[in-house]
């Protein structure tokens, strides 16, 4: 299980995740043959480094990251661009629904303020548009 993990995480020799860890190799080898459980910190630091980051959060459980793309628990990819993308309409949809709630506010304050007002009859010889006069 560590010696799979270990090349998930890119490293296939002893001496390398050895200097990573700052561990000695007698370690890693009694880690690799399971002589020794490996502490919860490196399997997870591990994980991470596989692309697994499930160990960040429950949430995330699932989730993988490899080369440049987020992979999703159904295998759905995201691309960083396609993220940037998704944030800015979620932004802009925020955005809207804020400025709808004001909107809803006025309309309702003027629906209250509507019975106050004094409404005064249009007599029509005093029709507001006026007719544009030709020579």
């Amino acid at each position: 299980m560590f010696l799979e993990l270990m090349n998930r995480a890119g490293f296939y020799t002893d001496k390398e995740i050895a200097v990573f860890l700052g561990l000695s190799t007698r370690t890693i080898r009694r880690y690799r043959n399971q002589y020794t459980r490996p502490p919860i910190g490196i399997i997870r630091l591990l994980t991470l480094m596989a692309g697994d980051i499930g160990q960040l959060s429950k949430d995330f459980n699932g989730w993988l990251i490899k080369d440049d793309l987020l992979i999703a628990p159904n295998n759905e990819t995201f691309h960083p661009s396609r993220l940037e993308y998704i944030r800015s309409e979620f932004a802009k949809n925020h955005v809207n629904k804020l400025r709808i709630r004001e909107l809803e506010k006025e309309n309702s304050a003027l629906k209250k303020a509507l019975p106050k007002c004094e409404i005064l009859p249009i007599k029509k010889d005093e029709n507001p548009v006026k007719k544009r006069q030709y020579p």
